[in-house]
């Protein structure tokens, strides 16, 4: 389908070396919009092709350099696929289309992208948190949303966001 075609291309933006892979998947995204807009219903965006841009900015921490290997990016880079992460994401919150509103991967993969990126601790931390809370406000808690959470944020305020949450019981030691 024309659906899936789009969203292939923001698979291969979000595995590609680029610097800019978190602008070529929401640049396919916008194709995808004026598509539909413009009358082609088989181009309605989907709530997947937001979490494809989501994915593309979390794998925006490395790129490759002058010689193809592959380097941390720079921080600009990684605040820029933040940015465009957290657009798409309360986009996602505001249903832009019908029957096209977060699911629990899209924000956990909105959690795997604070958690990846190198962000300033604060920002991290209160998107984490603040995303966290909608997932569990409308019911999307998942084992992935959880796993993403715990490599997201440091061991007490993951049992501080946890316990917030109405979570009990919370046994955040390692296994030995």
């Amino acid at each position: 389908t024309t659906q899936r075609c789009y969203i292939l291309a923001q698979t291969a933006w979000a595995r590609s070396p680029s610097m800019n892979k978190a602008e070529g998947a929401l640049k396919v995204l916008k194709m995808m919009e004026a598509q539909y807009d413009s009358g082609n219903d088989e181009a309605m965006p989907t709530v997947q092709a937001y979490a494809m841009v989501i994915n593309a900015c979390a794998f925006a921490d490395m790129v490759q350099d002058e010689n193809g290997r592959l380097v941390k990016a720079p921080r600009e880079i990684q605040m820029r696929a933040f940015k465009i992460a957290e657009e798409m994401i309360d986009r996602l919150r505001g249903e832009p289309y019908p029957d096209v509103a977060p699911v629990s991967m899209a924000y956990g993969t909105f959690i795997k992208c604070c958690g990846k990126l190198n962000l300033p601790k604060d920002i991290s931390m209160k998107s984490t948190t603040r995303i966290f809370k909608y997932c569990c406000r409308e019911g999307l808690v998942s084992d992935f949303v959880l796993t993403q959470l715990r490599y997201a944020l440091p061991r007490d305020k993951f049992a501080e966001v946890l316990a917030e949450s109405g979570y009990e019981d919370v046994n955040i030691m390692d296994k030995e």
